[in-house]
């Protein structure tokens, strides 16, 4: 899998290296509306988190300023409510 996350200003914040975070990927999150923000957190699992490794002095879950994307095998964008991680289908790129 493929870690990402950014700062909600807009600004990058590096993850294990990795830096694509584009501007579209975040207007297609942020312009998900409340059903489809209800949709993906039923299908969202902390689990995902808890099993992936990332630098824990760059990025706090508990930090609501950041937005942590990791790259997968989903066919949807899955948001959890309790952890702010987005499951976002990887394009192949």
């Amino acid at each position: 899998m493929e870690l990402l996350a950014f700062r909600r200003e807009g600004s990058n914040k590096h993850i294990k290296g990795c830096e694509r975070a584009s501007e579209q990927l975040k207007l297609e999150i942020h312009a998900m509306n409340n059903r489809e923000r209800e949709r993906a957190t039923e299908l969202a699992s902390i689990h995902d988190m808890e099993s992936t490794s990332f630098d824990e002095t760059s990025f706090r879950p508990q930090d609501m300023e950041y937005c942590l994307l990791i790259m997968g095998p989903s066919d949807s964008i899955q948001m959890s409510q309790h952890s702010n991680i987005v499951m976002y289908p990887d394009d192949g790129k």
